[in-house]
């Protein structure tokens, strides 16, 4: 009875910690690809980001196009008006030839931050991610874990570029 017990007492345990690599590797795993996923899904995010930053762009090229061709038409008129309504409508031109230019540098400002904020999020969802990567992979690389992870299947999880 008693070399019985002796005998199962090493082999139990070693069952038992069979069982905690399984379900401790699976955990950094899951982990892992819970971290992927975030990164995917803000990549989406931040994609559309940029399309609607483009689309801004392509609109508010159009509207200072067509404010432009307005203020064209407008001197055109101008020309032949009297001498007090022409300085007061072209001091009104300037001011209104200003505006392209003040809105241009404002949303351009405003998408540098959007574009700033987006890779500053991207990086830090980056670098959560490949501590993940970083921690199962320690563990499954680990003696004696090693033996049970590679008989169950586990592999190295890819380390991702970071954004420079």
């Amino acid at each position: 009875m008693f070399e019985t017990l002796v005998i199962l007492s090493p082999l139990f345990c070693i069952l038992l910690y069979a069982i905690y690599v399984h379900n401790f590797s699976l955990q950094l795993n899951q982990n892992v690809m819970e971290q992927k996923n975030n990164l995917h899904a803000y990549q989406q995010r931040a994609r559309k980001i940029f399309e609607g930053i483009i689309e801004q762009l392509n609109i508010g090229g159009v509207y200072e196009e067509n404010l432009l061709l307005k203020l064209a038409n407008i001197r055109e008129g101008v020309e032949f008006a009297i001498d007090d309504a022409k300085t007061t409508i072209s001091q009104a031109l300037a001011r209104l030839e200003a505006y392209p230019n003040i809105n241009s540098i404002s949303m351009r400002k405003d998408f540098q931050n959007q574009i700033a904020e987006v890779e500053g999020r991207l990086q830090k969802l980056i670098e959560t991610y490949n501590n993940s990567a970083k921690d199962y992979n320690s563990f499954i690389l680990s003696f004696p874990a090693s033996i049970f992870c590679s008989a169950y299947g586990r592999t190295k999880a890819e380390y991702l570029q970071s954004i420079s």
